[in-house]
């Protein structure tokens, strides 16, 4: 498993789990990346609970709308993650 300091280049993985550790004012201090190869499913049950495991291993996890949802914020950087809207609530 690697965590990158935000500062460096991450690696280009829309569908690849990570996480993300947030400081209190908001700001992204580092991404911890699983490691790849026989070292991936052990990372991911390391670095998630349970309930996320079963998600991520069961295929549970609707990829495509992330990844149409990124696609979509490359163009539109000012628009918030998509993790900001399904936990926003609407009026």
């Amino acid at each position: 498993m690697s965590i990158f300091p935000v500062a460096n280049e991450l690696p280009l993985h829309s569908t690849m789990p990570v996480v993300i550790y947030i400081s209190a004012d908001g700001s992204i201090q580092t991404v911890e990346v699983p490691g790849g190869g026989t070292n991936y499913a052990s990372d991911i049950r390391e670095m998630f609970p349970t309930y996320a495991q079963e998600k991520y291993f069961d295929k549970l996890i609707h990829f495509q709308e992330l990844t149409d949802h990124l696609n979509w914020r490359r163009e539109h950087p000012q628009e918030p993650p998509l993790i900001v809207l399904s936990t926003t609530p609407t009026p």
